[in-house]
């Protein structure tokens, strides 16, 4: 078989590295430990703060730079040589711990805290030593008082939310009085709460009041799969897929086309691989996500449910890097190399199924998951029933692919650019040999997402920088059934595409300071959207034979944000936005609140508007796969055609924070007007798009405890109801409601073992009593479809659904001296092999034609299915 050049280049380079890296690996068995901290730097991308004087003579032991970084450091503090501190993410100080020569002194100390701003006294400040054996706060005089044995070598750490931290040597006390300690305000310290023990930090920061920021990293130790991070984000409340889908994501009530998922400034469209299994987003190049559920920043636009934005790594480089991974499902090779140090590096990561290569039992039980109805599962049921086998063939192929690619320069100490591209492609086909004409009918569907970035930040000075940014995303959607692939003139059943072309051109401007933050700017998006339908089957329900639309949307915003010591902090935003199809302008504005009640607990509330201009809606093809097709809002309610969706939200709750775990409460209302829907479940044949409106409330609590060096949990608890209002007399609820959602995740880790467990736990769905069947005349009694009838739409649920999934991997050391860090893993899903219904509905069938009958699909979830995989990090 002839290799892709790209494949070819990529492979080469791989094992390059391989071999390049394996001769300048050290031989003896220890090494200096500056050294090692600079190597830990290189591979987690953080920074260290210590004196090289006092560590230069520091040895250890030669071992793995592995595992997560947290207990990574917890192990080398073991060794009873230094401890970590964290000041800010991604940096720590670094302390040398008393020798065991050193005697430790019965001591007296005790301070006043003060704010260097206006003199005033700080009270619940945090006070702790470098060893952490002793801790404090402040009372409300600001005053505190520690008694107890100090190492001469100890220092004493104060720390205020929104301040600058404080250390002050043990001997600042010696004085036989208390001192007054001022602290400075930080210009940026609410950007995200942090958990005071840098060893015990959350993966997930409760970010400034409006976001839930993701470190994948981090989260990937609790997640069952680590290389998927929409899987990863649903162990959050709120966010979930009630069909098992890892792209098809629900936020506190919405659809998924609500949601706005962004990579480095890319739109994404197709965010699933297997038709939604498995994420499109290439794991190589998540650094962090932000999470808006609600109080989006005035600078996200075009979407009113969520936020998801995924972004890659600024930092450039100094070695050559990478990885390869794989598992029963696919491949994935990342390299990232530097070309110009410090300056220029250039990266790329190449991810494809195999599943054409051999079928394993992950694969035959994904497949068998997706394809519960339509096409694939009437062949085969009419094959068994009239015992076809011998003169009628069935081949499935499915498979995928994805690209990504990133240049990164950075010009000066002031510019930097980014330029990011990703292509990504899902392909199913299925193929229906005949025996008796010797002809093949073929069921396709062809799915593509591409795009690409450029960012330009610049850092002015300390307070002002800017970000310019030009993206584009395309997107296809082509599904295609003919009827005799091999005669010369194709007879095709049906024929289908959506075409999208997506740009945006956004100017981001940020001033900071002192206590006041201001953002703005301006935001131009074009989009252009084609559709062709051939027909439609044998449904009633049509689009345009052949439609295209362009949209120019113009937008402008502002955030003022305030910062830094005040008990009570706020952002205020607007976003104002003109879209030409509809000659509207529309406002949409924004408030956020945090109310500190000391250094641990804050109330916050969140209350805005968002307007949406491009919807997803639901369309049949034979294979019941990615049947959707995207329309802009083209009207008004009163045109009986698709207005602009809007979507009036408010959230409340509490935080807290402390130095072992971290937990959120709040609640939730949405109010969405105007959603539409293309669905034979309503019967005006004047006009298909039926228009809607949605109710939403909801509670979620969330919590994330580290129990120890080794164990740490997250439970997250959604209780929602999402209502529909259509043409019915009465309110139902909307198909994808689930009243109750709980998730747990756990992870262990021992040495190179890391084990996780994660169990779900909701309610079932809304499913409908049997309809009636209906028959609308169009050319006579003769001549006319069939369609379905609802009277009490979606008055019923599927049984409760329940899951249990384990994953465990093993860290190889013998590796270490290729230069290699090679991990071994398993992962079980459903381990208990429970069968859970995940939805419930009918069908026109016309299997036993010319009888026409009412068919009922049920689609269950996935089965056990294990899965291995591989990973080697060079």
């Amino acid at each position: 078989m002839k290799l892709h050049p790209k494949i070819s280049i990529l492979i080469y380079l791989l094992f390059s590295t391989w071999y390049l890296s394996a001769q300048y690996t050290q031989q003896n068995n220890t090494l200096e430990l500056t050294e090692y901290l600079n190597a830990v730097e290189d591979q987690y991308q953080v920074r260290f703060n210590y004196d090289y004087d006092l560590l230069k003579n520091e040895i250890r032991p030669k071992s793995n730079i592995q595992g997560p970084i947290d207990q990574l450091l917890i192990d080398i503090e073991a060794e009873g040589v230094v401890a970590f501190r964290l000041i800010k993410t991604g940096f720590y100080k670094v302390k040398l711990l008393p020798k065991p020569a050193e005697v430790p002194e019965y001591k007296i100390i005790c301070a006043t805290v003060h704010s260097s701003k206006d003199d005033s006294l700080l009270e619940f400040a945090t006070v702790s030593t470098s060893g952490q054996l002793h801790h404090s706060t402040t009372d409300e005089s600001g005053y505190f008082k520690i008694e107890g044995s100090f190492y001469p070598s100890e220092e004493i750490c104060i720390q205020y939310l929104g301040y600058e931290s404080v250390y002050k040597p043990l001997s600042f006390f010696d004085y036989g009085h208390c001192p007054k300690i001022n602290l400075n305000p930080g210009s940026n310290e609410l950007e995200e709460i942090l958990i005071t023990d840098q060893l015990k930090r959350a993966p997930v920061s409760i970010g400034d009041h409006t976001r839930t920021t993701v470190d994948p990293a981090k989260l990937g130790e609790l997640s069952i799969n680590d290389e998927d991070a929409l899987t990863m984000v649903q162990i959050m409340p709120g966010i979930s897929s009630t069909d098992e889908n890892s792209s098809k994501l629900q936020v506190r009530g919405g659809t998924p086309d609500q949601n706005l998922i962004l990579w480095d400034q890319i739109t994404i469209y197709q965010s699933g691989h297997f038709f939604g299994l498995l994420s499109a987003i290439n794991p190589n190049y998540i650094d962090q996500i932000d999470i808006y559920k609600s109080g989006f920043d005035a600078r996200f636009g075009s979407r009113v449910s969520s936020v998801l934005d995924m972004k890659s790594r600024d930092d450039i480089t100094d070695k050559v890097s990478g990885n390869l991974s794989s598992n029963f499902l696919y491949t994935n090779a990342f390299l990232d190399i530097p070309i110009i140090s410090d300056k220029l590096s250039i990266s790329g990561s190449f991810r494809r199924s195999h599943t054409d290569l051999f079928n394993s039992i992950t694969f035959a039980n994904s497949f068998d998951q997706v394809f519960q109805t339509g096409t694939v599962v009437d062949e085969q049921r009419k094959i068994e029933e009239n015992d076809l086998q011998e003169i009628v063939t069935l081949t499935p192929t499915l498979g995928f692919y994805d690209f990504n690619t990133q240049l990164k320069y950075k010009i000066n100490d002031l510019h930097n650019i980014k330029v990011s591209i990703l292509s990504s492609h899902d392909y199913m086909s299925f193929d229906k040999e005949k025996a008796w004409d010797n002809s093949t009918a073929r069921d396709s569907i062809d799915l593509t997402n591409d795009g690409y970035s450029i960012q330009w930040k610049s850092q002015w000075s300390d307070t002002y920088h800017t970000e310019l940014s030009l993206s584009n995303s395309s997107f296809k959607n082509h599904f295609s059934y003919e009827d005799d692939i091999d005669s010369d003139t194709l007879n095709y059943g049906d024929l289908y595409y959506n075409l999208i072309d997506q740009t945006n051109l956004k100017w981001h401007h940020q001033v900071t300071k002192a206590e006041h933050k201001l953002a703005y700017g301006y935001e131009l998006e074009r989009i252009n959207t084609s559709s062709y339908a051939d027909r439609t089957s044998d449904q009633r329900i049509t689009i345009e034979d052949n439609t295209s639309a362009e949209s120019m949307t113009n937008s402008v915003y502002i955030d003022y944000e305030s910062i830094g010591d005040q008990k009570t902090v706020f952002k205020v935003g607007v976003r104002a936005s003109y879209y030409n199809l509809t000659n509207e302008y529309f406002i949409e504005p924004r408030l956020s609140l945090l109310h500190k009640l000391n250094d641990r607990y804050a109330l916050k509330a969140n209350a805005g508007l968002y307007f949406q201009t491009f919807n997803q809606i639901e369309r049949n093809n034979y294979l019941e796969v990615e049947n959707f097709f995207w329309k802009l809002s083209d009207g008004s309610e009163d045109d009986r055609l698709i207005p602009i969706v809007k979507n009036s939200q408010f959230s409340g709750g509490m935080e807290y924070q402390g130095n072992d775990w971290v937990w959120s409460i709040e609640a939730f209302t949405k109010q969405l007007d105007n959603i539409s829907s293309l669905t034979q479940d309503f019967s005006d044949t004047n006009n298909p798009y039926q228009l809607g409106n949605a109710d939403i409330v909801g509670l979620e609590i969330w919590t994330h405890r580290r129990w120890n060096a080794h164990w740490s949990s997250i439970l997250s608890y959604t209780l929602s109801e999402a209502t529909l209002d259509f043409q019915f007399e009465e309110p139902y609820a909307a198909p994808y409601d689930a009243r109750h959602q709980l998730s747990i995740a756990n992870s262990y880790t021992l040495g190179q073992l890391q084990l996780s467990l994660q169990f779900n736990l909701r309610s079932g769905k809304p499913y409908s009593p049997e309809p009636t069947l209906a028959f609308e005349e169009v050319n006579g009694p003769d001549d006319g479809y069939y369609y379905l009838q609802l009277d009490n739409p979606y008055t019923l649920r599927t049984s409760i659904y329940h899951r249990l999934d384990l994953s465990a991997s093993y860290t190889m050391t013998k590796a270490q001296h290729h230069g290699i860090n090679t991990k071994l893993g398993i992962q079980l899903l459903n381990i208990m092999n429970r069968s859970n219904v995940l939805s419930r509905g009918y069908y026109v069938d016309y299997f036993d034609w010319p009888e026409i009958s009412i068919g009922e699909a049920v689609r269950n979830g996935i089965k056990f299915t294990p899965n291995v995989f591989l990973k080697m990090n060079f």
